[in-house]
């Protein structure tokens, strides 16, 4: 408080007393913030991944309060932190996310200790709003999160992949691989995401790792293996082999050996 007096020449005194009251404006620092971040976790059997396991692996962001004497950390102010889980609305036709969907999940008062930590987390991304504010109203933010994602490989049922058996034409001890491409492109084979029970298409190669170009002449009776490849949206693949044997026409050709 602050004193302020006057006097006259007689003697005679007054006095006035107010206080003055600082308002603390000065923001906030954030610290290892990395705000914006995701970090890839891999989830455990159960194909999620644990609270826990997420706090971990991000990175926690910290405040520094420049009207606090000695202030170097967060200890002091509490964050509140929002958990969201984002998901895939609209894709395109190559499964590129249009529209997302974001939905608040829980809240926690004291950074993540007051959730239940054998709860778990989807496969996919969940983020971590954390909000600071100090005793005057000052606050800032940080946006950070997890991808959960999963490292089993896809499960293809190979024993249904039957051997191919293209025939020449009548007289003829040759096929152009050209000319069976629609039969080809005819198979479809699926097999099952490990942790999403999704159907994951199969991509038909030779088994050099490419497909054989359209002049490329087969031989009657020579064995020939392509290899169907199954990758799911985590980058984990299982493949299956299937045999082609090109045949004649019946009745048999003794020119084609």
């Amino acid at each position: 408080g602050s004193e302020n007096g006057s006097s006259s020449a007689r003697g005679n005194s007054d006095s006035c007393i107010f206080e003055v009251q600082v308002a603390d404006r000065v923001p906030l620092v954030m610290t290892e913030c990395q705000d914006g971040t995701l970090t890839n976790i891999t989830s455990d059997e159960g194909c999620e991944a644990s609270i826990d396991l997420a706090i971990k692996a991000i990175s926690i962001p910290k405040v520094v309060d420049p009207c606090v004497v000695g202030s170097d950390n967060s200890v002091s102010i509490t964050p509140v932190v929002y958990r969201y889980t984002v998901s895939c609305k609209e894709q395109d036709a190559d499964k590129n996310c249009l529209v997302y969907d974001t939905t608040m999940v829980a809240t926690s008062l004291d950074g993540g200790a007051t959730w239940d930590n054998t709860e778990n987390l989807p496969l996919g991304v969940t983020l971590f709003k954390w909000v600071f504010e100090d005793a005057a109203g000052n606050a800032d933010s940080c946006l950070n999160g997890v991808n959960v994602i999963h490292d089993y490989a896809p499960n293809p049922d190979c024993s249904t992949i039957d051997t191919l058996r293209p025939v020449a034409k009548e007289g003829e001890c040759e096929i152009v691989f050209g000319s069976i491409k629609d039969m080809l492109a005819d198979l479809k084979y699926y097999a099952v995401d490990a942790c999403t029970n999704n159907s994951i298409l199969g991509v038909l190669t030779h088994l050099s790792g490419e497909m054989l170009e359209d002049d490329y002449v087969m031989k009657v009776g020579d064995t020939l293996t392509f290899l169907w490849t199954f990758t799911d949206e985590f980058g984990n693949s299982a493949s299956c082999e299937q045999i082609m044997i090109p045949n004649h026409q019946i009745p048999l050709d003794p020119a084609c050996k």
